[in-house]
């Protein structure tokens, strides 16, 4: 299993490799800038519409719905389900509920706050010098984005086919994919808002990454491949 941590580990360096350089390369703010009116000195996606209620609100449907649909289906819906098959499906609706809640609480130790209060932006906060807070739970509130992580942790469905399986195939490729876009997709949509920063949606990738394999991963050496997918194949003739 070792090797799989490996990996996971080298993947978010790499994607925080990146976030960073965005965060330090100038282009950071260059989308937020595409969103604002400078005139009015406002985000108009921020006061309002469908950008606004569904990248503040709707959003939350997938990761807390989500967990919701595998917690029901796991304890009372499939009750053909094997103990380990159940323990993967609670492991993946914990991951779900958990995850978005994680992110807020690390975006407490870090200093970059919320664009849309930076003094460029007709806010009063100057670009923070430094990458943590000073003080616990008295960083910026952004980074990372708990937004973007609603997608993101969705990389919990690959992991769950992936544990099963203990290969890869398209489907976890796929499933990886569309949970990256959401997130993404969900990130821009703050970004429109002048809540985040390309910067900080990115990290959230990284740190939702990590997360999402503490929680599947531990399950690797409990799943034969085979008789967790369909146990009644192995079964004696």
């Amino acid at each position: 299993m070792w090797p799989r941590w490996a990996a996971v580990v080298a993947v978010s360096v790499l994607v925080g490799v990146v976030a960073y350089g965005i965060q330090y390369s100038g282009f950071d703010l260059v989308p937020n800038h595409w969103y604002f009116d400078s005139l009015g000195q406002h985000f108009p996606f921020e006061e309002g519409g469908f950008v606004a209620d569904f990248g503040s609100y709707w959003i939350w449907l997938f990761p807390f719905g989500g967990a919701v649909l595998v917690a029901l289906r796991t304890l009372w819906f499939w009750p053909v389900a094997t103990p380990l098959e159940r323990r993967l499906g609670i492991h993946l609706s914990l991951l779900l509920f958990s995850g978005p809640w994680f992110i807020r609480a690390v975006k407490q130790l870090t200093a970059m706050p919320r664009p849309m209060l930076l003094t460029e932006f007709g806010g009063d906060e100057a670009w923070p010098a430094h990458f943590w807070a000073e003080v616990f739970a008295q960083g910026g509130g952004a980074l990372p984005s708990a937004h973007a992580s609603a997608g993101f942790v969705l990389l919990g469905l690959g992991w769950v086919r992936y544990v099963r399986q203990k290969h890869f195939d398209a489907r976890v490729g796929w499933a990886w994919a569309i949970a990256v876009l959401l997130g993404l997709l969900f990130g821009w949509l703050r970004i429109m808002q002048g809540m985040h920063s390309l910067s900080q949606v990115v990290w959230s990738l990284a740190v939702i990454n990590l997360y999402a394999a503490a929680f599947m991963l531990p399950l690797w050496s409990l799943c034969n491949g085979h008789s967790v997918l369909h146990p009644q194949r192995n079964r004696p003739a």
